[in-house]
């Protein structure tokens, strides 16, 4: 939702419902309370994942860093949608705002001073951020694995930290600025939209290349003059990256897909495709986003095996 501010500037938070009176309703406060029940396991659930990732190194610890530093971000999005709540169920004023984008002015909510919105906006720019670091995630691992194809000589051999560091960097850097030209209304709706499809559809076109690389090498290395010409670290470290890009493949398909609903969804907003289903499709973009546990699960890089493993020494902890 735009937001114009002492009549000078648009902020972009968001939120779809701005001073909702439904949400105060004895249903809705039910349903929020089961919402946020839900969160915090979902929270407690990321950190225990995070726990057992860090513990049970099935692969190399610079994709158990990325990992995890993608994880742990599902708090920064807790915090931001719990920080916004109290404004989208309604503050004193006389009208419900209900838009994504608009440049309608009639449909802008006037904000004289920004201390009063001061718990909406951050968790807006912590939204932004956590949204546009999920697509980040995606280019970050395949640029692990790409370093990790380049280096296979020696890769396991060392951590060599400073890569995920440099990676981390770089994602934040990047997303930090994408938020905050988002936030402030520098970028339009449908090329923020369409951008981030783009860049989805980039990072699953650089998946298969870093595969189809590795599955080549493999068939070379396989071949008996292969077993010669490569070392056996080599062979080694091409045998691991295929097994993580393999593993990793629900990661992709499940972030790709997820991604692609969301702008699905916030273009049938956008147009206003089916009015009467706006409430309904309300409440799927945001648990889509806020609820994440199942994103949580299929983003578990280990196998059947390790992951039943997890669970069994969950219990054991």
């Amino acid at each position: 939702m735009i937001f114009l501010v002492n009549s000078t500037y648009h902020l972009w938070v968001p939120i779809y419902i701005f001073n909702g009176g439904e949400y105060r309703s004895p249903f809705m406060v039910t349903l929020i309370i089961f919402e946020f029940l839900i969160s915090v396991f979902c929270v407690l659930y990321t950190l225990k994942l995070c726990e057992l990732i860090w513990k049970i190194r099935v692969f190399h610890v610079n994709m158990s860093i990325l990992a995890i530093a993608y994880l742990i971000q599902y708090i920064e999005c807790f915090i931001g949608k719990w920080l916004m709540m109290g404004h989208q169920t309604g503050v004193p004023s006389n009208r419900t705002y209900m838009n994504w984008w608009t440049s309608d002015q009639f449909s802008i909510p006037r904000v004289q001073n920004p201390s009063e919105l001061f718990p909406l906006l951050i968790g807006g720019c912590l939204i932004w951020h956590y949204l546009f670091s999920m697509i980040g995630f995606i280019f970050s691992f395949c640029a692990e694995r790409a370093i990790a194809t380049l280096l296979s000589g020696d890769y396991e051999k060392h951590q060599r930290r400073y890569i995920s560091s440099i990676i981390l960097i770089i994602s934040h850097v990047v997303t930090i600025y994408l938020s905050c030209q988002t936030f402030t209304e520098k970028v339009e709706f449908v090329p923020t939209v369409m951008g981030c499809m783009i860049c989805v559809s980039t990072s699953c076109v650089t998946f298969v290349i870093i595969m189809f690389v590795n599955l080549k090498i493999n068939k070379l290395q396989s071949s008996p003059g292969g077993l010669i010409f490569y070392t056996l670290a080599f062979r080694f470290q091409v045998k691991e990256n295929i097994r993580a890009l393999k593993l990793a493949y629900r990661v992709l398909v499940c972030i790709g897909v997820y991604i692609f609903v969301l702008c699905i969804i916030l273009f049938t907003l956008f147009f206003d495709v089916f009015p009467s289903l706006n409430q309904f499709l309300i409440f799927l973009l945001e648990n889509c986003i806020y609820l994440d546990i199942f994103v949580n699960f299929m983003c578990d890089y280990h196998s059947a095996n390790v992951l039943g493993f997890m669970v069994y020494k969950s219990f054991s902890y």
